[in-house]
């Protein structure tokens, strides 16, 4: 006998993502993430670093990414 998981009403885990904090762990690997895979220069770097709050969009792409 085969058991299939057919719940109605479940929905699919959604990934919670913490708002950006540049006093995380994860914000150094997310700026090396922008350098070496979204071609950020190091102005753009200092950019993140000084106004973060602008890269929401940018830091919801790498924590899925992950």
């Amino acid at each position: 006998m085969t058991h299939r998981n057919t719940q109605k009403g479940l929905h699919s885990v959604k990934l919670i993502i913490p708002k950006i904090d540049i006093g995380e762990d994860s914000f150094i690997p997310f700026l090396k993430w922008l350098a070496d895979k979204r071609g950020f220069t190091t102005t753009g770097i200092i950019n993140v670093v000084e106004t973060p709050h602008s890269y929401e969009e940018k830091w919801e792409e790498y924590y899925e990414s992950r």
